[in-house]
């Protein structure tokens, strides 16, 4: 059971990998467009880079979830509690550092436009969203499994 664990530990550091990946090449792109048209200290591109952010935060926890639920159905391994703790600790985490690094990169630029209490807000809605999210998806994987594994 640890064996599948860690071989599932590895596959869900892979894909949390590739969504990082695919956000930074989103903000390069945004950033190179705006860097053309010369409005890169704009409201609207640090709007963009929080959205890219954004679309991580919804997807981590649904495709996270996904390659957990895949692996468990296939190998008919039920999902222990305290593998659903440390399920939800590892997002958690990971979550909070992307949050940071999100604040850091972006917070200074809304403050200067005079945006950063709406800044802030956008933050905590966003938390808050993934948090709920990741719950639907950890009871929605639960269910899945449970139901194959019988």
């Amino acid at each position: 059971m640890d064996n599948l664990d860690d071989k599932i530990d590895t596959f869900i550091r892979d894909k949390l990998i590739s969504l990082i990946q695919e956000n930074v090449v989103r903000i390069k792109r945004t950033t190179i467009k705006f860097t053309k048209i010369n409005k890169k200290h704009t409201l609207e591109h640090w709007q963009l880079l929080f959205d890219s952010y954004g679309k991580v935060f919804r997807s981590m926890p649904r495709e996270l979830m996904r390659v957990e639920r895949e692996v468990r159905i296939k190998f008919v391994s039920p999902i222990t509690d305290e593998r659903i703790i440390k399920l939800k600790t590892m997002v958690n985490s990971e979550a909070e550092l992307l949050i940071q690094k999100m604040t850091d990169e972006c917070r200074p630029e809304f403050v200067k436009l005079g945006h950063g209490d709406t800044f802030d807000k956008k933050v905590e809605e966003t938390r808050k969203k993934l948090f709920e999210n990741l719950e639907q998806q950890v009871q929605k994987c639960l269910d899945s499994v449970n139901a194959e594994t019988g």
